[in-house]
This record gives C-alpha cells, structure tokens and sequence, in this order.
C-alpha cells in the first residue's frame, strides 16, 4: 500500500512486476503506438504500487508524473488542469529541472486548455530536453471517466488528451483503472482503445 508514507515507499519490497513493466517500456518505447497504455485491474491489486514504482524502474529518459485522480479537483477543465501543471512542476523540481523556463502568464478560465496545449506543454518538454520522454501516470483513471460523464469536464476530454499525444511525440500517458469499470473503457476512445 503506497499511501501511508511515501517517503518510505522505496524501502518497501517490490517484486514479481518485471513483465508489467517490460511490457510498459515496449508500449513507451515503441514509435508505431500511438494510444495510451492502460493497467487494469481489480481494487487493492497493485495497480498504484505499480505506477508510484515507474520511477526506480525506467532509466532517466523518461519523467514520470503520478497523477492521484481520486485527489485532485475534477469539478471543472480549469481546476482540472491547473492541478495537473502543480504535479508536473512538482516532479520537474524533484528531478532538479529549472522551472525559470516555464510561461509566467497564467491562464484564464476561457484559455486554459489553449495555454496548457500550446504554452505550458510545450514549454516542459523543452525544459526535459528531447531526449526525455514525458510520462502522465492517471491513476484511478474511472474518477476522470466519472467526472466526464456526469458533465463537470467536457464531453471531449478524451479527444483533447489524445490529441496532445499526436502533437507531442515526447508525451505519453499510462492510466490505471478499475477492473469493475471495465465496461467503460470504449468511453475513453479514442485515447486508449480495446486492443
């Protein structure tokens, strides 16, 4: 279990995941894949462990931000992406990147998707280097399908964030969802599809 004390996370013992994670490097690393990799499974199985130990895991290419979704204000877009650019700045800072690079200009709430796609993204990948791959790690990814569906993120949530991937060569997302809502993975299209 993750959550009690992360600061202690890397003394916990953390076996038995290697083809979990090779299969992520292959889906990562593999140029013809252009949709998101997703990690079902049932609850307490392991999927958060999982993504809180991408780090230790994955070489210095990659920069990984874990996205507690159950934590975050998913009442609207603005909130939404505001809090996904604080875990971002977040894990920069932890991985010693300079953030003085980074669009000073806040955005409104009329603009946010424009200044989080064209400014803030953007303006990160250049501060990793090209190199370096960018990792979005969503984890409880059905709080997003949730808020989706009960209208307090647009309708296509789904399409913007596929769409960012086909901008960005440098970004990827990896979501960990539910066994239980299964049945809900067509929603994410085109994002992450069945296959």
């Amino acid at each position: 279990n993750p959550q009690p004390d992360a600061a202690a996370l890397p003394l916990v013992p953390f076996a038995g995941r290697q083809k979990a994670f090779d299969h992520l490097y292959h889906r990562l690393t593999d140029p013809e894949k252009t949709d998101t990799a997703v990690i079902l499974g049932r609850q307490h199985s392991g999927k958060s462990a999982l993504l809180h130990h991408f780090h230790p895991f994955f070489d210095e290419s990659f920069v990984s931000v874990y996205v507690p979704l159950r934590q975050l204000p998913l009442d609207n877009e603005t909130a939404w992406l505001k809090a996904l650019t604080r875990l971002t700045n977040t894990a920069l800072t932890a991985r010693d990147f300079s953030l003085a690079r980074l669009v000073d200009k806040p955005p409104t709430a009329a603009n946010t998707r424009l200044w989080f796609a064209n400014d803030y993204l953007p303006n990160v990948l250049a501060v990793i280097r090209r190199q370096r791959q960018l990792v979005y790690l969503l984890d409880d990814a059905d709080a997003l399908l949730h808020a989706v569906g009960a209208g307090r993120l647009p309708d296509d949530t789904f399409i913007f964030l596929h769409e960012l991937l086909n901008s960005q060569t440098q970004l990827h997302l990896v979501l960990a969802l539910d066994a239980a809502a299964e049945a809900d993975l067509p929603r994410l299209s085109p994002l992450a599809g069945l296959t």
